[in-house]
C-alpha cells in the first residue's frame, strides 16, 4: 500500500523573480497634504534572481527540511518540470492540474534598502484554473481521511471556501488552518469568510490582515471564536507573533518573540516558513505555543538567505 502524507498544503507554486533595489521605496512615494498624490515611480535594481516559490512550495520546503512529507495541491503550467523534481527532492508530492497550454505563476518581488518589499503576482495558469480545482479529483477519500493537518493558503475566496468545505465533509478530525492572506482584502465577502471560519481550527493572518478583518468586516475576536475557531495567530514580522485563544470564557493573549537576526537578506517566504513550523508542531503533537516558537525560528532562518526555499536548519 502506498504511504500517504499526513499534511495537505493548498496554495500557489510560483517562480519568484526577485529584484534587489538600490534605493528606498518609501522615499519615492509622494505625499501632499497628508495624501498620496499621483505616483510615477522608477527604481534601479542591483540584481535579479529567480527562485522556486509560492505559498504551497515554500511551506512544503520548510516541512521537508523538518523531514516531514506533504502534498502540494495547486495549478501549474507547461514550464513546471524542474520545479516538480525539486518538490520531490524535498519530500513533497504535487497534486492538482497541469495546464499544458499555460505557464506557472510568477511573483515579481522588489526588496529595497530598508527591506521593505513591493510585490506583483502574475497568476498564469493558477488564476485561470484554481477556482475549479477540487480535492475529490486529485485525492482518494482514503488519502484525505489520513490527513492530520491541512492548510488552505491564498488562492481565491471561491477556491479556499470550496476546498475547506469539501475537505471538512470528508475528514472532520484533521486540524484545518485557514490562511487567506492578501485575498482577504481582495476577494472575500463576509459570507465566504464566515463559511471558511466555521470549518477551520486555526486562523493565521498578519497584522495588516488582522486590522482589515476588524475594520472592514467588523469581525472581532469574539465573533471568530464563536464560529468554532480554536486559535487565532497574528504574525507581526520582526515583532514576533501573537496567539489568541479562548480560555474559561476569556480571550487569552500570548506573545511569541522572533529570534534576533543579525542581517535580514530577503523577507520573501518568511511567513510560509513560519507556517511550516506551525504545521510540523501540530502533526507531531506539540502544543500550539511550542509550535509557534519553532515557527518563529524557521522564519528567522529564512530571512537570512535570498529566496523562500534556500535556507537550512
Amino acid at each position: 500500500m502506498k504511504k500517504t502524507s499526513h499534511i495537505l498544503v493548498s496554495g500557489s507554486l510560483v517562480f519568484d523573480t526577485i529584484f534587489e533595489l538600490g534605493s528606498s521605496i518609501k522615499d519615492q512615494v509622494r505625499i501632499e497634504n497628508g495624501i498620496a498624490s499621483k505616483q510615477n515611480l522608477m527604481f534601479t535594481a542591483r540584481e535579479k534572481e529567480i527562485y522556486f516559490g509560492g505559498t504551497a512550495g515554500n511551506i512544503c520546503f520548510g516541512l521537508g527540511l523538518l523531514n516531514q512529507s506533504s502534498f502540494a495541491l495547486s495549478v501549474v503550467g507547461k514550464d513546471f518540470a524542474d520545479y516538480s523534481a525539486w518538490l520531490k527532492n524535498n519530500k513533497a508530492e504535487f497534486r492538482g492540474k497541469l495546464d499544458k497550454d499555460g505557464y506557472t505563476a510568477t511573483f515579481f518581488g522588489m526588496t529595497d534598502t530598508n527591506k521593505d518589499q513591493l510585490g506583483i503576482f502574475q497568476g498564469g495558469s493558477y488564476n485561470k484554473h484554481i477556482g475549479s480545482l477540487s480535492l475529490s479529483s486529485n485525492f482518494s477519500n482514503t488519502e484525505l481521511a489520513q490527513i492530520k493537518c491541512a492548510i488552505f493558503s491564498p488562492g481565491t475566496a471561491k477556491s479556499i471556501t470550496k476546498q475547506i468545505s469539501e475537505f471538512s465533509k470528508i475528514n472532520s478530525n484533521a486540524f484545518v488552518i485557514f490562511d487567506p492572506g492578501q485575498m482577504l482584502a481582495i476577494d472575500f465577502t463576509e459570507e465566504s469568510l464566515i463559511k471558511s471560519l466555521k470549518n477551520s481550527d486555526i486562523l493565521i493572518v498578519n497584522d495588516s490582515e488582522f486590522s482589515y478583518l476588524k475594520n472592514s468586516f467588523g469581525i472581532n475576536l469574539e465573533k471568530i471564536f464563536s464560529l468554532g475557531v480554536s486559535y487565532i495567530i497574528e504574525t507581526k514580522g520582526t515583532e514576533g507573533s501573537i496567539l489568541y485563544e479562548m480560555i474559561d470564557g476569556e480571550i487569552s493573549e500570548t506573545k511569541i518573540k522572533t529570534p534576533k537576526v543579525k542581517k535580514v537578506v530577503d523577507p520573501t517566504g518568511a511567513g510560509d516558513a513560519y507556517r511550516a513550523g506551525i504545521i510540523y508542531g501540530i502533526v507531531n503533537d506539540l502544543d500550539i505555543k511550542e509550535s509557534m516558537i519553532l515557527a518563529s525560528k524557521l522564519g528567522a532562518e529564512c530571512v537570512k538567505q535570498r529566496g523562500g526555499q534556500t535556507y537550512k536548519i
